[in-house]
């Protein structure tokens, strides 16, 4: 766009012919004549009308918005291949996919094409020459993709995990795959990148997205970072075209129930007996800001990976930054050595499901990891 194309109106191979009357139509809002110059061979010009605007002579009644007219004449046949005239124009827009179409009005009787305006007149008969049109197409259209992300910025607690959607957009005629990569800025004590898919296919016209997840740990260095997502693909003339979307992500302090520094105590130094009670205590911190319903859980299998068990404390509710030990206990019936996790979860309002745990809880991410074994 802002730049122009010349298009010629070529004769080729044609019966001898000494005077032309042609009406070019092309999408005005894409291509706009601007000039036009007659070829070397027709000395006289009569009528030139571009876009309805008279150059030289008069416009007639049916050209308009879009439309080139020219009519011209030679003191002496044309009858080789000649330029009738070429036509500048201004390219003020973008076509779609597979372009527009540069061909002739139509409407026109008594021409040398029926129904076209496409005149070539005979000088020994001053009667059309018969001839067929072969039109052109001007394709500008973008062999493109976009990437945008959605949200931009994201916030992430440490310890848990964010997200964003990454979008790829086809534009113009581009289909195909695009590869896509995420990196992160800094480096030092930033949360991980994951996408999934790494790649995605489009199709003309089409969409396709992929997740941005951005893990945080305990550890996980606090303030800002930019995530940078770059997806690249071939678009239909063989370029390789890349692009980049960028995500804001902030790394907030630990603000949950949490178990101080994983501190969970069980009897794991006495082997139990068939029927024996093990009792998990968690020291559990507050570290939210407002009050938490709080449960310890405790879930586990045997090293033969049946049976599984799940040890739930009673909901507790804990005020901003209240310390409390809080137990989950279990009775054991089969023999065997257990492996177990034990985490918190909590909810803000304290509703539970039948089975006593917590409905829609969030997991805290301290975690403790330990085993027993039942004799």
């Amino acid at each position: 766009m802002g730049s122009t194309v010349n298009v010629a109106i070529i004769a080729q191979g044609s019966d001898p012919y000494n005077t032309f009357d042609v009406q070019v139509q092309a999408d005005v809002s894409t291509i706009s004549g601007s000039s036009v110059t007659v070829g070397p061979s027709f000395g006289v010009t009569a009528q030139e009308c571009i876009n309805g605007t008279p150059v030289v002579g008069t416009c007639s009644p049916n050209d308009g918005p879009g439309t080139v007219h020219v009519v011209a004449g030679s003191f002496s046949p044309v009858s080789t291949t000649a330029t009738l005239f070429t036509i500048t124009y201004n390219i003020v827009g973008t076509t779609q996919a597979a372009g527009i179409t540069i061909g002739y009005l139509a409407g026109c009787s008594n021409t040398s094409v029926p129904n076209t305006c496409v005149t070539l007149v005979s000088p020994s008969t001053g009667n059309p020459v018969p001839e067929t049109v072969q039109t052109g197409t001007f394709d500008n259209a973008k062999s493109d993709f976009s990437l945008t992300a959605d949200p931009t910025s994201v916030t992430v607690m440490q310890g848990f995990s964010g997200s964003s959607m990454i979008t790829a957009d086809s534009l113009g005629d581009f289909a195909g795959s695009v590869s896509l990569t995420a990196t992160i800025s800094p480096s030092s004590g930033a949360p991980s990148l994951s996408l999934n898919p790494t790649s995605v296919t489009l199709t003309i016209g089409s969409s396709a997205s992929s997740t941005l997840t951005i893990a945080s740990t305990t550890s996980t260095g606090l303030g800002s970072y930019t995530a940078t997502v770059t997806g690249s693909g071939t678009n239909s003339t063989g370029q390789t075209v890349t692009h980049k979307a960028t995500v804001a992500i902030t790394i907030s302090p630990l603000a949950v129930p949490v178990f101080i520094k994983g501190d969970v105590h069980w009897t794991h130094h006495v082997k139990l007996s068939s029927g024996g009670v093990e009792t998990w205590n968690g020291l559990v911190n507050n570290k939210a800001g407002i009050t938490e319903y709080v449960q310890v859980v405790v879930s586990g299998c045997a090293d033969t990976g049946s049976p599984c068990f799940t040890a739930m404390s009673t909901v507790t509710p804990m005020s901003p930054g209240q310390t409390l030990t809080i137990p989950a206990s279990f009775t054991f019936t089969v023999p065997g050595k257990y492996h177990f996790t034990a985490y918190v979860t909590f909810n803000s309002d304290g509703s539970t499901n039948p089975d006593g745990s917590l409905a829609n809880p969030t997991t805290s991410p301290v975690t403790q990891s330990g085993s027993l074994a039942v004799a």
